[in-house]
């Protein structure tokens, strides 16, 4: 690479020539932002020191002409993602680069620097056209993206090919159906005496996430206080349960006051639990969680789901999902005159546009009802 000056509109610019990937010569300017009167020397230092960072670069590049795309970015899940994100997170990650990324033939034996935009494109097309919904695209763009961003910085390729795709077009969440208030009461009064009474009453009262629910522990309920905290979770993923002292997000982390009812089922489990220990003796397991088997073993999330869907279809009651029993509890709040801000805090949502997008027809049922009392109050007298 070679470098030169030259002068335009009254400004120094630094020019550049180098061979391109292919062995042609091409040229690309620089401005110093230094006027022309008085400025010669320093744009010259300027030129010598952008020479030499785009000299290292370039050898950064060479280095890395042979690197494969896929070895790359699995090298990049394996050593960098490890300290970024949660563990059960980077389980996704993990699990969305082998089952969609690696897995598309295209990206076989192709070099990370051969890596084009039109590549990338080929492969969201595909994936949408398999039938993968556009959210879940957008998902694995930006596990790609963020990779590529990261080899740009590593100087391993030039720039990122995937800031110069088109992707389609999310779609809004399907919130899924909800319970009313009386529904609600029907499947507690249909659980009782259930292996998930205690689930579903925790679930419908704080509109817990399944993870949540299933990772409520002892430690986390305070009797004195009354306030129960949650900050700790159960997921599932590939039939392997990852517990964890985390949550979805910083604002899932919360504390919550324990009404008499939840207080009362609380208290009703300890004992339960204690009379259950003193019973089975060495055959107990002391957990530590809330939400336990007969043998005192936590209660796998995936089991909380296949058994509520199969009360559900046995009930006579509309069929939900038991995600939708969190959806259920938004509903019963904003009835009962609470806005989209409480809701947000009670379900731990991180921010509220979150709890708007999910919940965008609790929002228009509202302007709907300003809609009519306005029509109400303009026309009181006709």
């Amino acid at each position: 690479m070679t470098g030169s000056l030259r002068i335009k509109r009254g400004i120094w610019q630094m020019v550049f020539s180098y061979k391109d990937s292919t062995g042609k010569w091409r040229t690309k300017s620089e401005s110093t932002g230094l006027k022309e009167k008085g400025n010669k020397r320093r744009a010259a230092a300027m030129l010598d020191a952008r020479l030499k960072e785009l000299s290292h670069t370039s050898d950064k590049l060479l280095q890395n002409s042979k690197v494969m795309f896929l070895d790359a970015m699995e090298q990049w899940l394996e050593d960098v993602m490890i300290g970024q994100v949660r563990y059960n997170t980077l389980v996704q990650y993990k699990n969305a680069f082998a089952y969609n990324i690696k897995s598309y033939p295209p990206f076989q034996n192709v070099r990370l620097q051969k890596l084009t935009p039109a590549l990338l494109q080929s492969f969201y097309n595909a994936k949408v056209k398999a039938g993968l919904s556009p959210n879940t695209v957008h998902k694995l763009h930006a596990n790609l993206n963020k990779f590529l961003n990261y080899a740009v910085a590593m100087d391993m390729i030039p720039s990122n090919p995937a800031q110069r795709v088109t992707l389609p077009r999310k779609v809004r969440p399907n919130v899924g159906k909800a319970y009313t208030a009386q529904q609600l009461q029907e499947l507690l009064h249909l659980l009782k005496g259930d292996p998930l009474e205690l689930v579903v009453f925790l679930t419908v009262t704080y509109g817990l996430r399944r993870s949540e629910v299933c990772g409520l522990r002892w430690s986390s309920v305070d009797f004195k206080s009354k306030h129960l905290r949650i900050d700790h979770t159960a997921v599932a993923i590939n039939g392997q349960v990852i517990r964890a002292n985390q949550t979805k997000s910083a604002a899932s982390c919360r504390t919550l006051p324990m009404s008499p009812q939840i207080c009362k089922a609380l208290e009703a489990e300890w004992a339960a639990q204690e009379t259950a220990a003193r019973t089975l003796g060495s055959l107990w397991k002391d957990s530590g969680y809330v939400c336990v088997r007969p043998d005192g073993l936590p209660l796998d999330p995936t089991f909380v789901s296949h058994h509520f869907a199969r009360v559900i279809k046995k009930s006579g009651l509309p069929y939900i999902r038991f995600h939708d029993l969190r959806h259920s509890a938004a509903t019963l709040l904003h009835s009962g005159g609470y806005d989209l801000k409480d809701i947000q805090g009670w379900l731990g949502h991180s921010d509220i546009s979150t709890t708007g997008n999910i919940y965008s027809h609790l929002e228009e049922k509202r302007l709907t009802d300003i809609a009519q009392t306005m029509g109400r109050t303009l026309l009181a007298d006709d």
